[in-house]
């Protein structure tokens, strides 16, 4: 655990499969599922920007009856 922090301190933009490789490469015997526990278990979170879906795309944002076009039949008769 201690190992992994200090990799996080160094560099905290790796998520769990970054992290297991850097491990492994150091010659520590982990895997995926150990690495997620014991960062979940530290609470530490990687900082990379996640998506904002709450703000509304660009562009034009008509969605009327009328910018759609003529109503389609109902197909499900």
């Amino acid at each position: 655990m201690r190992v992994i922090d200090q990799h996080f301190l160094d560099t905290s933009v790796y998520a769990v499969r970054r992290r297991t490789c850097h491990l492994r490469n150091e010659g520590r015997g982990v895997n995926q599922k150990r690495t997620t526990r014991l960062m979940r278990l530290m609470r530490l979170v990687p900082i990379y920007q996640k998506p904002n879906t709450s703000k509304p795309r660009k562009g034009p944002q008509d969605l009327s009856r009328s910018a759609r076009g003529p109503p389609r039949p109902d197909l499900a008769r």
